[in-house]
């Protein structure tokens, strides 16, 4: 569900909102399943799966610099 600017990810108990980090995606079970795209110094990326949003399936890549969330992609 997307609402007040957060994603919630409800399979797997997760909100992504302005404010999330990398600490907490790690602390997170979208870690456990998740693949590197990206480490390169401050920079780094995953893809974490596909995940039902609003009632539609996407691919999820989250992408961080200094830890904290810059972009998020969805992708049907």
């Amino acid at each position: 569900m997307i609402g007040d600017g957060n994603i919630e990810l409800r399979d797997a108990g997760v909100v992504i909102g302005k404010d999330f980090s990398e600490q907490e995606f790690l602390g997170s079970s979208l870690s456990s399943n998740s693949a590197n795209l990206v480490h390169n110094g401050e920079y780094h990326s995953y893809s974490v799966g596909r995940h039902s949003i609003g009632g539609t399936l996407f691919a999820v890549s989250v992408f961080f610099e200094s830890g904290l969330l810059k972009s998020l992609h969805l992708s049907p």
